[in-house]
């Protein structure tokens, strides 16, 4: 394995962990089915869903709610939420996690296509991408290297009616599960998905199995880097929708049980991401569960302070923004997604953000799940005349700062 530091659910047979116990009636890691779980964060009546589409305020802020308890397994180093409901998650139409009308993103997103059309040698190749959203990134994948896709994901909407735009993507609206597994593929994406998953290494069994006698093909997984996640204590980060947190060490362990080889780990956007890539082996470096002997001592000590400095953290910035209120300054958000969403429903129920504002068409004309604020495009924020815009992710400070200028406006700039 290289480490390198500059470095959607998509199961139809999930099973739910939080059933998971030990006769003792102690919670069971779904990594590698030990005991030794420890409580070191607790969330409670979060939105369920942190991307799903609201028409109206008053029905957002009525929105399905559940609760997050965040547990650390001593052996594997996976993190679970221990209160994860599968049977709250519907996805379908109405959700929408797309980061494609950044040119940032978009900028970061087609450089990593181009870096896997040349580490794989993608040209008429078959792709299949699990998980894959509005089909954005194999769209990208097929176009550049000029490859045949298919991607899954119950929550796809046909662009003009069809779900197959031309004769080198396909999408198939439904988890990716063994009936598909007679569909070849020289390379599995899979972007995004594994933390939505309270089984994970279910899907990564499934692909492995689908990977049978096609010795070259290979597979692409990104999540949230968990590593960035305690050590930044980004706790807007944690979000009900995601039940399972990877660290470098626990992506790595869950991959190699797969039964794939870890070629490359990489840590990217700003560290916020992490990318493995590997190989399929035909078994022969398949770690059995439960043979991880790695140590985590840095990790929990990370682990033990979370809590209380996840807690001053809000408490800092519910003054904040009462502050800000009291003296008749009026404070914008910037960035409608999953940072967003957690950050008004944990500081701001008293709705002193005014509204939010999000690049992507499809939120704009809803409102905040949990909250309730109106989500805006950038140009109808000209009549707000922010005092204060609070910019989710930094990673988009630069482009936000230059969209605002290009609208007159001078407010103060404060990422989370």
């Amino acid at each position: 394995m290289k480490l390198n530091k500059s470095f959607s659910p998509w199961d139809s047979n999930r099973t739910s962990f939080v059933c998971n116990m030990t006769l003792e009636n102690k919670p069971v890691c779904p990594m590698c089915s030990c005991s030794g779980l420890t409580t070191f964060f607790t969330m409670p009546d979060v939105p369920v869903f942190c991307n799903k589409l609201w028409p109206e305020a008053a029905s957002a802020r009525e929105c399905v709610r559940g609760d997050i308890e965040l547990a650390f397994c001593d052996q594997c180093g996976f993190i679970t939420n221990l209160c994860f409901d599968e049977h709250l998650m519907d996805y379908n139409e109405h959700y929408d996690n797309s980061l494609h009308h950044s040119s940032v993103f978009q900028e970061y997103i087609e450089n990593a296509a181009s870096d896997l059309i040349k580490r794989y040698n993608l040209h008429d190749k078959n792709i299949i991408e699990i998980g894959s959203g509005q089909g954005d990134f194999i769209r990208l994948l097929c176009r550049q290297g000029d490859n045949r896709g298919i991607g899954f994901d119950p929550a796809f909407v046909a662009r003009n009616g069809s779900d197959n735009p031309n004769g080198h993507v396909r999408f198939i609206r439904d988890f990716y599960s063994t009936r598909y597994s007679h569909i070849p593929a020289d390379l599995f994406c899979c972007r995004f998905v594994l933390e939505h998953l309270n089984n994970p290494s279910h899907l990564l069994a499934t692909i492995r199995a689908s990977c049978d006698g096609r010795s070259e093909t290979a597979l692409y997984v990104q999540v949230p880097n968990s590593s960035f996640i305690l050590t930044e204590v980004a706790l807007w980060d944690i979000i009900y929708e995601h039940c399972s947190y990877f660290t470098p060490r626990s992506l790595y362990y869950m991959i190699r049980c797969a039964g794939f080889r870890v070629t490359e780990l990489v840590e990217e956007y700003a560290d916020q991401y992490l990318s493995a890539h590997a190989v399929f082996t035909n078994g022969k470096t398949k770690l059995k569960q439960g043979s991880n002997n790695m140590h985590y001592q840095p990790l929990k000590t990370r682990l033990d302070k979370f809590q209380s400095r996840a807690d001053r953290i809000r408490r800092q910035w519910r003054a904040f923004l009462s502050a800000s209120v009291e003296i008749g300054l009026n404070v914008v958000l910037w960035g409608a997604g999953s940072k967003g969403v957690t950050f008004l429903n944990q500081v701001d129920p008293e709705r002193a953000v005014s509204c939010v504002v999000d690049v992507n068409p499809k939120k704009q004309g809803h409102y905040i799940p949990g909250t309730g604020q109106a989500i805006i495009s950038p140009d109808d924020l000209v009549p707000e005349k922010p005092d204060i815009v609070i910019v989710a992710n930094p990673v988009y400070m630069t482009e936000i700062k230059n969209k605002l200028q290009s609208l007159a406006l001078n407010p103060e700039l404060i990422s989370l």
